[in-house]
């Protein structure tokens, strides 16, 4: 079986599940590097143009596998209008599509059915985002959910030098510090803010108050990020209650790290968490609940170790790039075996 992976690569440590892939898969990849501080229309047109290089030698392949929302949908429209003049079957895994498109939009909601009539599978990161796709668009028989997941080796050894003088929170998507805000600006601990632009919109959040417990750090390399992560008391990642999945990377990358997590309860966290048990959930918007549960969290700190620890083993157990990789290898196993199209 012959495989094309096409993917835009941005984020450190994303395509390390292909090296757990089974050996009777045989992948070719075709990556192009996404620049995080790119605007989106840039990414979408080199997202685009990649898709269409693929073409002169795309029948080489029994399955194309597209790892991002651009590619995916371009690669749909291309295949919608050659139809069985582009043989290989096609899986889209889609990361922001109900980011970028409204519900209440039933045109474009239409478009995205025609353009992915022929899609054999589209995977999703969360079981709401795949609730988009099975009553808004009407796929149900089609989408599949698997967990994100992270690479556990680049978080077995890092520096904890300076372990439990902060607590921590960060990320780029999506995140409501504003609520983080009112409630840790009259807690005396240490904390930190790793932000930047978020990678699909570009926005970069605004911050009208900064407390001065409250230190901002903008755009660190990934080395530094890890060793920040690793060096907190326990990380909090405060979210806006949307319909698609967000704040799965930072998330997953603390908890390989024996961190607690406090986490906003929303679309993007509930598939991944355990209330009390592998982290805690907050209440949307709600500053009392995030500052009792901080606040917790720092008088019981074996409370926040016991939680860290069952967090890594989560990752172990259901998170990583072993777990996904035998999850989309499955589904492409299962693409090709039900293909008319399989190579003698």
């Amino acid at each position: 079986m012959k495989v094309l992976l096409i993917s835009g690569d941005s984020a450190e440590g994303s395509l390390g599940y292909l090296g757990h892939m089974p050996d009777n898969i045989d992948i070719t990849t075709n990556i192009i590097k996404i620049c995080p501080s790119w605007p989106l229309y840039r990414k979408i047109f080199a997202c685009m143009v990649q898709s269409v290089s693929i073409l002169p030698r795309i029948n080489n392949y029994d399955v194309i596998v597209s790892m991002s929302t651009a590619n995916g949908l371009m690669i749909s429209l291309i295949q919608r209008f050659l139809g069985d003049i582009l043989k290989p079957s096609h899986i889209m895994v889609d990361i922001a599509l109900p980011k970028l498109i409204s519900t209440q939009n039933r045109r474009l909601l239409a478009s995205i059915k025609y353009i992915c009539k022929y899609n054999k599978k589209i995977i999703c990161f969360g079981r709401l985002q795949k609730k988009f796709w099975d009553e808004i668009i009407g796929f149900c028989d089609r989408v599949e959910f698997i967990p994100f997941s992270i690479d556990l080796d680049i978080f077995n050894k890092v520096n904890n030098d300076n372990y439990g003088k902060y607590i921590l929170s960060g990320g780029k998507s999506d995140r409501d510090y504003a609520t983080l805000i009112n409630a840790i600006k009259n807690i005396s601990n240490k904390f930190m803010v790793i932000y930047g632009k978020d990678p699909v919109t570009g926005a970069i959040p605004k911050f009208d108050y900064i407390p001065p417990n409250l230190e901002l750090i903008e755009e660190v390399p990934f080395g530094q990020y890890v060793d920040l992560l690793a060096n907190a008391s326990f990380v909090i990642i405060p979210l806006k209650d949307v319909d698609y999945v967000t704040g799965q990377m930072v998330m997953l990358h603390s908890m390989a790290l024996c961190k607690a997590v406090i986490v906003t309860k929303c679309s993007g966290t509930i598939d991944y968490i355990e209330d009390w048990k592998t982290g805690i959930f907050v209440e949307p918007y709600n500053d009392d609940d995030l500052r009792n549960k901080v606040t917790y969290l720092i008088d019981h700190p074996e409370v926040a170790k016991a939680i860290g620890i069952r967090a890594r083993k989560a990752v172990e157990d259901k998170f990583n790039h072993k777990i996904f990789a035998k999850n989309l290898s499955n589904i492409i196993i299962d693409v090709y075996n039900k293909s008319d199209r399989r190579r003698e």
